[in-house]
């Protein structure tokens, strides 16, 4: 079972912009590193809110014909905020 806090896009959706602005700042002025690390935190964020989807990870892995027998099904639900 998975359960998801209301809000919780909007929460660290704040914490990804901040840590967008730190990169963006390693990115200008950190030589040494060379990696482009506003697109490694993108690339991060961006799967993250893939899970956040539950929907779409329930269609991507239904349960299994091990828990259908057992009477596994996909349920979700919005709670209000």
């Amino acid at each position: 079972m998975k359960v998801q806090r209301p809000g919780i896009e909007e929460a660290i959706g704040l914490d990804f912009y901040l840590i967008r602005g730190v990169a963006s700042f390693i990115n200008k002025y950190v030589d040494i590193v060379t990696t482009d690390v506003v697109a490694l935190v993108d690339e991060f964020a961006r799967r993250v809110y893939q899970e956040l989807n539950y929907v779409q990870v329930g269609l991507v892995f239904p349960p299994s014909k091990k828990e259908k027998e057992k009477g596994a099904v996909l349920v979700c639900y919005e709670l209000p905020k």
